[in-house]
């Protein structure tokens, strides 16, 4: 059977700016989920964290980054949740969002759950951000909301959380 994709939510930014994103009571029917983003700040860079259950404790990541005529790598184990790349900076050429893909494989299984990120901010000038990352949340419990949050995203920021059969 072919995989099938299914819009679970969407929150769009049309009128308004929001310090966080949240997707609540996800169904626990498919086999994994993902969330296709365009986003950009208000105001300066900030690192989007991706957090599940409202749960602060448990989150790990590996990054590749690369960016104008440099590229690092790193880890992170903080608390506020998994790096999911950088926001577009309201200083950026006008109406450039940030956009990235976030995969949760397996998100109502009872082992640890991995996340991937795959992320761009192109700011139409001379450094691009690419993001690469894997994450880990320590935990064996569903995933039954996840909150993306870091800065405050601008009007007409989008996020969709698609559920994948």
């Amino acid at each position: 059977m072919a995989k099938m994709y299914e819009a679970i939510a969407t929150v769009n930014l049309s009128t308004s700016t929001s310090t966080s994103i949240e997707f609540t009571s996800i169904p626990s029917v498919y086999t994994h989920l993902e969330i296709l983003h365009s986003g950009r700040s208000t105001g300066a860079a900030f690192g989007q964290r991706l957090s599940f259950n409202g749960t602060t404790t448990g989150y790990g990541d590996r990054y590749l980054q690369g960016y104008g005529n440099g590229i690092e790598s790193g880890s992170n184990a903080v608390s506020q949740g998994i790096y999911a790349g950088q926001a577009q900076v309201s200083s950026s050429t006008t109406s450039t969002f940030t956009n990235g893909r976030i995969s949760i494989p397996n998100y109502a299984g009872s082992k640890f759950k991995g996340v991937l990120v795959d992320h761009t901010t192109e700011a139409n000038g001379t450094v691009v951000y690419n993001d690469l990352l894997c994450g880990l949340w320590s935990n064996t419990a569903a995933i039954t909301s996840i909150k993306l949050s870091g800065g405050t995203y601008a009007q007409y920021s989008t996020f969709t959380l698609y559920g994948v059969r």
